[in-house]
């Protein structure tokens, strides 16, 4: 359980494209209510794993240090995002002897122990252990067992790990930025408590998100996860394509794709002309071509059913061949490219939608796109986890001067 000070929380969005954090309150009386929120372009952080401690360290401040100044207040704890193509996934089935007495939280617990046994904790950090899909004497479809009576009590238990290299890392970067990690979560299944509504998460729904260096992908169903896991390939490949495809630079061909980036031909495509940057020589002096939107079609849409062909391969590999029946959602930055829901819609062969978290009070119109749907999802899972005898815990967290941390910081580091 993640404990708060003053219903006070704090989480971090670590992409590959963007840090953003957040800073809420939450009382459980009502939605959440967002006091400060910071962000900054990535640094150090490549396909959602830290490849440069230092810069990924500066980049994290400076979101966090903004968060707090909006919030006017310092916060010690936080709570992480990570997505990594190195998360596991697992589903495992446990029985336990009840002897006909009643079901018990304690009875619970031992079937969460069971679970813990089969990871090897020097390789593996289990983030998510979720029990569903319980049967009492072969009875099944029970969805909450707790005060029914039985001899035996069978479960599915889904349990999400991440190596034990990269836990400690992403640790050790945000305690050189004098930050508690509270907890770590699953970049899919925070997009998915802010990006899909009950019903989809109840009958069942494909989260996508798509991300910078990312593309993250949770199953929801009877309001439980039962599958996540990620690609390492995002909107950042897209982007790489165009500059190489145009011979221009990153940061045109970011500007060209979010201004004109489309995955529809139409008609038009050979007639509407798009300026194209290139840097001659040594002098910085530039020149100015034009190209057809058709050939920016040529680049992005390949691309872009490459990655949605590698989300068809992982999930059958991992036993989730058949999306039948379930919703599509599609989220992230990458998705809101022109054209995505029906080059989506057209590969799974499935009902598709693009979503963006729901609106809380606080929330600015830059982080209400689904680019921040795992930075608000993380905030609900916080929310999800608190009883509600917990929501003011006793404790202070007053509003204080940022100077003692970049101090702290400072010494460490110079």
């Amino acid at each position: 359980m993640i404990k708060l000070r003053n219903g006070i929380v704090a989480v971090l969005d670590v992409g590959s494209s963007k840090i953003a954090c957040i800073i809420a309150r939450i009382d459980g009386s009502k939605p959440p209510v967002i006091l400060g929120i910071g962000h900054q372009r990535s640094q150090g952080i490549r396909s959602g794993l830290i490849v440069d401690i230092k810069a990924a360290e500066n980049v994290i401040l400076s979101a966090v240090n903004a968060a707090e100044k909006m919030a006017g207040l310092s916060i010690e704890d936080i709570v992480v995002s990570l997505s990594s193509n190195l998360l596991s996934s697992h589903t495992m089935s446990f029985d336990i002897d009840i002897g006909g007495y009643e079901i018990t939280v304690q009875d619970i617990s031992r079937i969460l122990d069971q679970a813990h046994a089969q990871i090897n904790p020097q390789e593996q950090t289990i983030l998510h252990t979720i029990p569903h899909s319980y049967m009492i004497d072969n009875n099944p479809g029970i969805t909450n067992p707790l005060g029914m009576f039985g001899q035996n009590l069978r479960s599915q238990v889904h349990v999400v790990t991440a190596p034990l290299s990269v836990v400690r890392n992403l640790q050790h970067c945000l305690a050189k930025c004098s930050l508690n990690c509270q907890g770590i979560v699953a970049a899919g299944y925070a997009s998915g408590l802010a990006a899909l509504n009950e019903d989809e998460r109840q009958l069942g729904a494909v989260l996508i998100d798509m991300g910078g260096g990312t593309t993250s992908i949770a199953i929801f169903e009877n309001n439980n996860l039962i599958y996540t896991g990620s690609i390492a390939v995002g909107g950042i490949h897209i982007t790489k394509d165009i500059a190489r495809g145009l011979s221009t630079s990153l940061s045109y061909a970011e500007r060209i794709k979010t201004l004109y980036g489309n995955l529809l031909s139409s008609v038009q495509d050979d007639t509407i002309s798009i300026d194209l940057s290139q840097e001659e020589g040594g002098e910085g002096e530039q020149e100015i071509s034009h190209i057809a939107r058709s050939a920016l079609v040529g680049i992005i849409r390949p691309r872009v059913e490459e990655i949605l062909e590698m989300i068809s391969q992982h999930l059958s590999i991992n036993g989730h061949s058949s999306i039948a029946g379930y919703r599509l959602v599609l989220t992230g930055g990458t998705s809101q490219l022109a054209g995505m829901r029906e080059v989506a819609t057209e590969h799974f062969h499935a009902q598709t939608r693009l979503a963006k978290p729901a609106s809380l009070e606080g929330m600015a119109e830059s982080i209400k796109g689904p680019g921040f749907s795992t930075a608000i999802g993380l905030i609900h899972y916080v929310e999800i986890s608190q009883p509600v005898s917990t929501m003011a815990e006793e404790g202070s967290l007053s509003p204080t001067t940022l100077i003692p941390r970049f101090l702290k910081w400072l010494q460490q580091n110079f």
